[in-house]
């Protein structure tokens, strides 16, 4: 079903505020949901905000510093709502970077956060550049082999310049939310993506235990370096061990490009790179435009500033008046 965008986010600000939220965390969490939305990712939408607010009472309140050292901090979430946790965690990297040129934060037990792209892009609020990463549930099966090893264990950074680049991307083929939305909607799953617990093949989502590394060898390499970073510079527990949600770790690191060099120099860095982009050619069978990686999400959202309808499952919709 079609939706107004300004209707869906004044809907889910109501749900929110039943639920305590307040007005300002609510809205929030209304636009990083929606943008997940709108720029095709909707196992990390609407629903799944309905799913994690089931939670949102076993907050106990807002981040402490356990540990602090110079340009690094490491935060108990207290529980806090992930996104709003991170945000938090992301201020306090962009304050310490503005002192020390560059931050290192670390930051568990918080609830699960949706996706990482509206979260990284607060790092435009001081123009700096950002990087955030986390553990996950070992799902993730390695390039040899079907047993969960990692988490999806997503990246995301924020570069800026007169077009910031926004990357965010999980170190799996698919993130495993794919799968509680596709069993809320009846669907199938995407092909030799998903494993069930034999290490088979399924697009049926009751039966994905797992879920392959991207990239052979080397994406599950990356996978790894995010599962030590983000596990022990925090509480030391890899996926295998992790036993509830709030173990999962959270790194983010920030620089301030004025400190060290000229911003100018970045923006012209970035730009190069988005002028090769678009002179690159592609084969005549490959009807896709050429992406510098993120922009096509950044596209649709612009996109979307000018529509006035977003497409959203009406089984989900009819959830926000329950």
């Amino acid at each position: 079903m079609k939706v107004k965008i300004e209707e869906l986010r004044l809907r889910l600000i109501a749900y929110l505020r039943k639920l305590d939220i307040k007005e300002e965390d609510a809205s929030f969490l209304a636009d990083c949901y929606i943008d997940s939305e709108i720029t095709g990712r909707e196992s990390h939408g609407v629903w799944k905000l309905l799913w994690e607010s089931q939670y949102f009472k076993e907050k106990l309140g807002e981040p402490k510093i356990e540990k602090e050292f110079k340009a690094t901090i490491f935060l108990n979430g207290n529980k806090q709502i992930g996104d709003l946790a991170i945000r938090n965690a992301i201020f306090l990297s962009i304050n310490k970077a503005r002192e020390y040129g560059i931050s290192l934060v670390s930051i568990y037990n918080i609830q699960r956060i949706g996706s990482l792209r509206p979260l990284v892009k607060l790092f435009s609020s001081a123009n700096y550049i950002g990087l955030l990463m986390n553990s996950s549930e070992a799902v993730v099966s390695p390039a040899v082999g079907y047993k969960g090893i990692t988490g999806t264990n997503p990246l995301a950074a924020f570069i800026p310049g007169e077009r910031p680049l926004v990357i965010d991307y999980a170190t799996s083929k698919k993130a495993m939310a794919n799968t509680w939305l596709a069993c809320k909607l009846r669907e199938n799953l995407p092909e030799e993506t998903f494993l069930d617990d034999k290490g088979s093949y399924t697009v049926l989502p009751e039966s994905a235990k797992y879920v392959e590394v991207f990239g052979g060898r080397k994406g599950f390499a990356l996978s790894v370096l995010i599962e030590i970073l983000t596990s022990g510079l925090t509480i030391g527990r890899s996926s295998v061990s992790k036993k509830s949600k709030y173990d999962l770790g959270y790194l983010i690191l920030c620089i301030n490009p004025y400190g060290f060099l000229m911003f100018d120099n970045l923006m012209k860095s970035v730009q190069d790179l988005r002028n090769s982009f678009s002179e690159s050619k592609v084969n005549d069978f490959v009807a896709e435009k050429v992406y510098l990686p993120g922009d096509h999400a950044e596209e649709l959202s612009l996109q979307a500033k000018n529509k006035v309808f977003v497409s959203i499952s009406s089984e989900v919709y009819e959830m926000l008046f329950k």
